[in-house]
């Protein structure tokens, strides 16, 4: 799964689910439960790992989610969960400021796509270039723009409207997904 094919389809979840996220918004707690929530409601990324027919798993390995194709039962006695490989990690952060914490714990697994998803205020271009800094200096094996990918997804609430912005890091900088 691409940044493109990922943030597509969060966007289409979120979109439609718009009413819940102003509800949420303000609680912190509430919010990270409607995003990451296993149980019915399912929250967007359960639902989300639904659309791609991929399993989800929620506080993996101190990853606050993940999606993953197959448990390794072969290797792993049942009812535990230890995934083949993972297919997406992700990390919700509520204080965007504290987010460089959770930028650096994505670039430590090994996964195709890592997705941050913070609420930033408008000006976050500071926040970027700290962030590139830690990806930069994390990319060891020079493959973060192509095969280990890492998308941001911010949230903003104006006048009770949400709206959603995406970043995926490209090349030394996060370039807007259009």
């Amino acid at each position: 799964m691409t940044p493109f094919e990922f943030s597509a389809v969060f966007d289409r979840i979120i979109t439609r689910r718009a009413q819940d996220v102003v509800r949420n918004w303000e609680s912190n707690q509430k919010f990270t439960e409607f995003l990451l929530c296993e149980k019915d409601p399912k929250g967007v990324c359960p639902e989300l790992a639904d659309v791609f027919g991929l399993r989800y798993c929620r506080e993996y390995w101190r990853s606050d989610a993940v999606m993953f194709e197959r448990l390794d039962e072969k290797h792993f006695a049942s009812g535990g969960t230890y995934a083949e490989h993972l297919s997406v990690a992700i990390e919700v952060e509520n204080d965007p400021w504290s987010a460089k914490d959770e930028v650096s714990k994505l670039m430590t697994l090994n996964t195709p796509l890592r997705v941050l998803i913070t609420y930033p205020n408008k000006k976050y271009q500071s926040l970027l270039s700290i962030w590139t800094e830690i990806v930069t200096k994390a990319d060891w094996a020079l493959d973060a723009s192509t095969l280990r990918r890492l998308l941001l997804v911010f949230g903003f609430l104006e006048k009770k409207t949400p709206r959603w912005e995406y970043l995926t890091y490209c090349q030394g900088e996060f370039v807007k997904i259009e």
